[in-house]
């Protein structure tokens, strides 16, 4: 509101008395004429009063004359406003005015002595005007016609530079005076008139009065109703004047230093009923500290610092000033020692514990409002003289005082005695206080007393020299002289010359500028490449830009495993529980500077601009999720569940709690479960006990990959290549589960029925060693145990994919979104699987990835250690290595049904038509129809539907201390119906699901050492989560193990080990002499690769075959009533691990010795009948290599093998294009862990037997194996048979070979 238009207003609310415009927004100008007239009107319509004002700054102007006029106006305030200028003389005609209140303002000049002639006047304030720091202030001495103002009560002139003496006859005059406030002005002179004024309250501070400080008139009543008496920062000197009890009844504060002041302190004063504060500091008091003040019980403030001429003891009185607050004797010559006894003395029982309160040996503990006490620079000492010294400091210290050792500080100096800043003493503290005659009671940390006191009292005992200085020690008497202390001196130690300082200056310079040029080095390459300025610069740079618009992205889908069933059961509890998981994906995105672009329910979608970000935040959250605070409710509910999804309890039965094992986690364990009815699921995929069998599932189907499955029976005359097989459109989920079973190939491929839910119950059993499905046995219920420790509260599957967005594309509709959504589909609850895009720009950085915990990375950098050190400067330093590394495993690659990828499924032939009576094709075809005809397919599809399919290879990654969840999940993957297999995961190897991975893996945690140390953001606890639980589990498998091979006696442990052993294959492609001379790169390559790849599909084709047998034996078995395998199983036979492609080196394991060769001979003749370049054949368009210098009889039994040879008249085909030579060896692996690739790895000494054979004894096309290996492929086992009274071991016949070398 401004004034204009104000007079239109004023006349509007005609009429009024007061008019109050205090505390608004007022804008403009007071002497503005509109505005002084309408006050005139309104003054003589019966306006009394006026204020305006009240911190309204934007009030501005003058204080306009015309105010004079207003004769009937009683109170005028112009109060806190912007207003300048003078009083006006005018004002003295406001005959009426009692109140003239213009504190706050930026008035100047002088105080017109007209206000004088103003004689109802009561309150005149003009306080706090101008500015007094540069002089612009009101300013002047008081008017003598003041001496009029005879009905005056308050006067405050403060804050202003007001100067001069006061008018003499101020108080014999102004007989009404109460309340005088002139600090901070220029006075001078002498105050005695203020003797003779009925005073309440007198503030002369911070001004320059001299002379002897006011006191009342002789036999006068005037300061009778005195409260507060302030003189400080004057020059005020002589004597301290008596105040007798009748003179100041109710005085409360005598408030005087920095004056002049003598004498000693009246005694009178301690009679003063009211007396609070005594502030007599930095004066010139002598004389001895009345005792008497113990007994004032107001007393709440002694300060008498500063008065070297007071002398006295602290009397043991003093313990009765209860309301003591603040007690401050620095530098004066109080002697003497604290009251109360000492530690020393109470330690050794000298006044019992009940009566330490209640006599003089409390000393000041009875003061339990004390808060400070300050006795340095005094003459103060527990003991004096060299006949007295003390042993401890406890003989130094009153009991209620001891020494703080965690906390050192400088103490002050002590003028004449001792430079204590030199050194540095412990902290004392009081942490003891007597309420009464009580015990001691213990103070608050909150509330210790402030204690000051010079270490010369407990003659410097604890205390020590600063770093330089030297100590020496000798006795000193203190500045009266009275006492002699023992005295700590410390002296600067002796330097170096200037030349010696100027060499070591240099020196360190330049040892300095390496260092730093070195660490800049490592910074720019060290390990990861990006120094910690930068890096951080680039996460500045990620968070202002936002989420990616362009450019490399990463994208995150996040899905909650049986959300709907979850939100349909427990509504309530899940929205507890749904506030826990958004908390921690919020939380983690931004932390790892990640976007949130979309949520759908339970679904997040969110955005990185880097790789390493996305895997980071997933790992964080999957931890957060593990510690995470979820509903007891929830916990029940997910653990029942797991019993039904294992067929442990029917549904609606008590399940409890057999697992004793210890849980080290945040998480509750659970030791039992309410009765609740578990409401029922869907069929469930199926669950692999302990030996390794299967359960049955109805519907199965086995995802595999068709190429090399049918093979034509018909009888042609010439090679031809096989027609591609029909893949079937059946699977929703694919699951491989590589545990070898000791009568039938190791390793399956399980799938569920379309539609059915997959719970990681099973994948649990399968990994931990749960029992069959219709068990209920203490071994299945250990096994959900460690689901429910490994996989608490909500189980968040999460799929990263990363790729480039187009010109015209967002993260909302792009390529790499899809390629998530298909990636996150493919796992389960708990689960965080990559693509290979994701993968390859994360897999150098898994060291750093395993750094992340619940709340983002475990140490305070990403980026830590000397990074790669170079040169013989790498020879002398270690680079402290980081924790346990994040784990990947290859999930396998896989053709998906209309997925579009950048890299399309090669559906090239690899086989030709073999011959009718070929081995390998024969089997092959029987394995085709055998596979379809026990997993009850559909009519097999059009072979265009696997090409075009795209193909997806996925890793699995997880943090150190949720390393064994890889056991839960094993291979189960859930994808599209039609999807096929084609390179197997890193659990179809053999051994991977065996204890001793679980051991490998553990290793690497305790290589970098067993204790993981909790700060900023650690991880709580040193091994992998839930690893006692299901090492506990593996260790009764094998008990149970041992004890069934003791009952069934040396045949079972002979079957048990040799399904322990692994066979090895160790092969190389060798070129013909030419093709070598003249193999260009590009050629190199592709032989390479078309060599790579009949390998893999070889090792698919036999999987399918041995697959096919086990359905054929299961669904025999089914009709004879004999409990068998389950169908739709599919067997892996081998695994590829290793794979050099420059040099075409290839490593492969077999679960089976048998498995083995039949690849080997599989490989050998499927690489005569792929489409080579033209330069690594000896005679292109030919076929190479003919048998035409065989004997008659070798000769007509390669024609007698091969109908097509017999039609066309020629010889049968030995060697075409490159050949390979394969070295054979079996044996039990010493470790299997996985490589920086996610494949496993092998470390076996049969390992180097196998790359012997091939390397030295092998040519190219031979395989080679040592004769006891021989023996175990020919023998089979031995088997009971009916009719014979004892077991009859069964021999198998030698393959057939069709080639000779």
């Amino acid at each position: 509101m401004s004034f204009v238009g104000s007079q239109r207003l004023l006349w509007a609310v005609l009429p009024v008395s007061k008019l109050e415009l205090l505390n608004n927004r007022l804008q403009g100008s007071i002497n503005t004429p509109g505005f002084v007239e309408a006050l005139q009107q309104l003054h003589s319509c019966g306006l009394t009063t006026f204020a305006i004002g009240g911190a309204s700054f934007g009030v501005v102007g003058t204080i306009s004359p015309q105010f004079g006029a207003f004769d009937r106006l009683q109170e005028f305030a112009i109060v806190t406003t912007n207003i300048t200028g003078s009083i006006p003389a005018e004002l003295g005609g406001m005959r009426a005015l009692e109140a003239l209140m213009l504190q706050g303002n930026y008035l100047d000049g002088t105080i017109p002595a007209e206000l004088g002639s103003l004689p109802n006047l009561r309150v005149l304030n003009l306080g706090k005007n101008g500015f007094t720091d540069v002089g612009l202030a009101m300013h002047g001495p008081i008017p003598a016609s003041f001496e009029r103002l005879r009905r005056l009560v308050v006067l405050s002139l403060e804050v202003n530079s007001f100067s001069g003496a006061l008018p003499p006859h101020m108080c014999s005059n102004m007989t009404s005076l109460n309340a005088v406030s002139l600090r901070n002005n220029n006075f001078s002179g002498s105050a005695d008139q203020f003797g003779g004024c009925t005073l309440v309250s007198l503030d002369l501070a911070d001004n320059g009065f001299s002379g002897p400080i006011p006191r009342p008139s002789d036999d006068s009543r005037a300061w009778v109703n005195l409260v507060m008496l302030r003189l400080s920062n004057n020059k005020f000197e002589g004597q301290l004047p008596e105040l007798q009890l009748g003179e100041a009844s109710v005085l409360s504060s005598i408030i005087a230093p920095g004056n002049q002041l003598t004498g000693t302190i009246p005694r009178s004063w301690t009679n003063l009923p009211w007396l609070s504060t005594v502030d007599l500091s930095t004066n010139d008091v002598g004389g001895s500290l009345p005792e008497e003040f113990a007994f004032t019980s107001r007393l709440t403030q002694l300060n008498l610092r500063n008065n070297p001429k007071l002398v006295g003891t602290i009397s043991p009185w003093f313990r009765l000033a209860g309301s003591l607050q603040t007690f401050d004797l620095r530098n004066t010559n109080v002697n003497g020692s604290l009251p109360g006894i000492t530690r020393a003395q109470r330690e050794a029982g000298l006044v019992p514990e009940d009566k330490l309160c209640g006599s003089d040996a409390a000393g000041l503990a009875r003061l339990m409002n004390l808060q400070i006490v300050n006795i340095q620079a005094t003459d103060m000492a527990a003991k004096c003289g060299e006949n007295n010294s003390l042993g401890s400091i406890n003989e130094a210290l009153p009991w209620y005082l001891k020494v703080d050792s965690h906390t050192w500080q400088v103490p002050l100096r002590d003028p004449g005695f001792n430079n204590n800043t030199d050194m540095e003493c412990p902290r004392i503290i009081q942490r003891e206080y007597c309420v009464n005659n009580q015990l001691p009671r213990l103070f608050d940390n909150s509330s210790l007393p402030s204690w000051s006191m010079s270490p010369s009292y407990y003659h410097y005992l604890g205390c020590r020299c600063l770093k330089g200085y030297s100590a020496a020690w000798d006795w000193a008497p203190l500045p009266s002289g009275a006492c002699t202390v023992r005295r700590l001196q410390c002296s600067p130690e002796q330097g170096l010359d200037k030349a010696a300082v100027i060499g070591v200056s240099f020196a360190t310079s330049v040892v300095g500028m390496l260092l730093l040029g070195y660490c800049l080095y490592v910074s720019w390459y060290g390990r990861w490449g990006l120094p910690k300025l930068k890096r951080a610069y680039d996460d500045i740079k990620k968070r202002r830009d936002g989420a990616p618009k362009s450019g490399r992205v990463s994208i995150v889908i996040t899905d909650i495993e049986s959300y709907s069933a979850l939100m349909v059961a427990m509504p309530l509890i899940m929205g507890k529980a749904m506030s826990v998981h958004n908390n921690a994906m919020r939380k983690a995105a931004w932390t790892h500077y990640g976007f949130i672009i979309g949520q759908e329910g339970d679904s997040f979608i969110v955005a990185f601009r880097e790789a390493l970000d996305a895997v980071a935040f997933c790992l964080q959250v999957q931890q957060a999720l593990m510690r995470a605070d979820w509903p007891q409710e929830l916990l029940t509910h997910q653990k029942q569940l797991d019993c039904a999804a294992a067929g442990l309890t029917p549904p609606g039965q008590l399940i409890r709690d057999s697992s004793n094992h210890s849980n080290n986690s945040t998480t509750p364990r659970l030791s039992s479960y309410s009765t609740t009815s578990v409401s029922p699921l869907p069929p469930f995929g199926p669950l692999r006990s302990i030996s390794g069998g299967a359960a049955n599932s109805s519907g199965g189907f086995v995802a595999m990959p068709t190429e090399l499955i049918n093979q034509s029976s018909s009888n042609s005359s010439r090679p031809r290549s096989p027609g591609p097989t029909q893949a079937a459109q059946r699977p929703t989920s694919i699951s491989l589960d590589g545990t070898a079973d000791s009568l039938t190939s190791a390793g399956t491929f399980v799938t569920a029925a379309p539609g059915s839910y997959i719970s990681s119950t099973a994948a649990a059993a399968a990994a931990a060693g749960g029992v069959a499905a219709s068990g209920n046995g203490a071994g299945g219920v250990e096994a959900v145990s460690a689901v429910s420790l490994l996989l608490p509260g909500l189980r968040v599957r999460m799929g990263v994919a990363s790729g480039m967005l187009g010109d015209k594309e967002d993260c909302l509709n792009c390529k790499v979104l899809e390629v998530a959504r298909v990636v996150s589909d493919a796992g389960s609850g708990g689960q965080v699987l990559l693509d290979s895009v994701s993968f390859g720009l994360v897999k150098d950085r898994l060291e750093e990835l395993g750094q992340v915990g619940h709340s983002g990375y475990a140490r305070s950098s990403r980026v830590t250690g000397w990074g790669t050190p170079r040169g013989w400067l790498a020879r002398k330093l270690k680079r402290a290595r980081l924790s346990a590394e994040a784990i990947v495993l290859d999930m396998g690659l896989y053709s998906i049904p209309g997925f579009g990828s950048s890299h399309a499924l090669d559906a090239a032939q690899l086989l030709p038509d073999a011959p009718a009576d070929s081995t390998a094709a024969a089997a092959l075809a029987d394995a085709g129809a055998a596979t379809a005809a026990a997993a009850q397919q559909e009519p097999p599809a059009a072979a265009p539907a696997a090409a075009a399919a795209g193909c997806l290879r996925i890793y699995q990654i997880l943090a150190p201390r949720l390393l064994e969840r890889a056991h839960l999940y094993g291979n189960k993957l859930q994808l599209k119906p039609g999807s096929a297999l084609h390179d197997l995961p890193f659990f179809a190897a053999p051994g991977t699901t065996s204890a001793s991975l679980i051991d490998q893996l553990l290793q690497q945690v305790s290589d970098f050492g067993a204790v993981y140390k909790q700060g900023s953001g650690s991880v709580k606890g040193s091994k992998v989560m839930g690893s006692k639980v299901l090492q506990g589990v593996f260790e009764r498998q094998q008990q149970q193990q041992q004890q069934r091979q003791q009952q069934q006696g040396s045949d079972a442990s002979r079957q048990q080990e040799a399904a322990a052993l692994t066979t090895y294959v160790f092969c190389s492609v060798i070129l013909p002499a030419k093709a070598r001379l003249a193999l260009e790169p590009s050629v190199a390559a592709q032989v390479s690769a078309i060599v790579s790849r009949v390998l893999r599909q070889c090792l698919l084709a036999l999987t399918n075959h041995a697959s096919a047998a086990a359905a054929a034996a299961a669904a025999e078995a089914h009709d004879t009533g004999d409990a068998g395998s389950s169908n739709g199983v599919l067997r892996a036979c081998g695994y590829m691990c290793r794979e050099v492609g420059g040099d075409m080196k290839y490593l492969l394991v077999f679960h089976r010795p048998r498995f083995a060769l039949e690849w080997c001979l599989l490989v050998q003749e499927a690489l005569l009948w792929q489409d080579w370049p033209a330069a690594v054949l000896d005679r292109p368009g030919q076929l190479e290599h003919a048998a035409t210098g065989l004997s008659p009889a070798a000769a007509a039994a390669a024609v007698t093998a091969s109908a097509a040879a017999e039609r066309d008249g020629c010889a049968p085909l030995l060697f075409r294009g490159p050949r390979i030579k394969m070295g054979v060896d079996c044996g039990i692996p010493q470790a299997v862990c996985p490589d920086h690739l996610g494949r496993a790895d092998y470390h076996s000494n049969n390992i180097n037997m196998a790359a012997r054979y091939e390397a030295v004894c092998a040519q190219g096309g031979q395989i080679l194996l040592s004769e006891s290996y021989t023996v175990e492929v020919h023998q089979v086992g031995r088997f009971v048979v009916k009719g014979q009274p004892s077991p009859v071991d069964i021999v198998q016949e030698p393959l057939s070979v069709p080639r000779t070398h």
